[in-house]
């Protein structure tokens, strides 16, 4: 019995694991043009493995935590029954992708520098035009080229103001004396969005 009430409870999950992936493809709107790169960074691992990159581990948690509030957008009402079957579902997909990764650095981003005005997904878009993947649509997605942006990424080979990462900054009033190659990414995330948005 015990056996069965697992393979059923697999089931379960596998079946969500679909429907998270399209959470995740509408919370950033991303348009099927760009399949093939949503492909890519949904089945690559979120790992920090240098020494530059080991303070961001800390994201592999909070990107995994978004599994969490999928699980709960879709029991609101009776959330605390099923908090331990998030937790379960959380465990159950693994590490987190890069995709994820996205997911809640954008979230950051939207709660820290948000006016109430803008959608979520036009922050996401932003980031990922700073790496040039608006550009990585089907018809001109490079696996080579979106690899090595994600590898400056994942292991801090931006430049010290940011250029080629998430967060680049441009005037010198806020990257003066700063090093976003040193700076943990929710420091990142404040500097870029002090230099973005005025009202902050």
């Amino acid at each position: 019995m015990k056996t069965r009430r697992k393979r059923e409870g697999e089931i379960v999950f596998a079946d969500l694991k679909k429907d998270y992936r399209i959470w995740v493809r509408e919370m950033l709107d991303i348009p099927a043009r760009y399949s093939l790169l949503e492909d890519y960074l949904w089945t690559t691992p979120l790992i920090f493995n240098t020494e530059e990159s080991l303070r961001d581990q800390n994201w592999v948690e909070k990107s995994a935590e978004m599994r969490v509030d999928f699980f709960s957008s879709l029991y609101k009402n009776n959330w605390s029954e099923y908090m331990s079957a998030a937790n379960a579902f959380k465990r159950y997909l693994g590490v987190p992708n890069i995709l994820e990764f996205f997911l809640v650095v954008t979230k950051v981003y939207y709660d820290l520098a948000n006016d109430g005005e803008e959608e979520w997904a036009s922050f996401f878009w932003e980031l990922m035009d700073n790496i040039d993947f608006e550009m990585q649509d089907d018809e001109h997605f490079d696996k080579k080229t979106v690899k090595k942006r994600i590898d400056i990424i994942l292991n801090r080979k931006y430049t010290t103001t940011g250029r080629y990462g998430l967060f680049p900054l441009k005037t010198n009033a806020v990257r003066k004396g700063k090093n976003m190659k040193k700076e943990s990414i929710g420091m990142q995330i404040n500097y870029y969005s002090r230099e973005n948005y005025r009202f902050l």
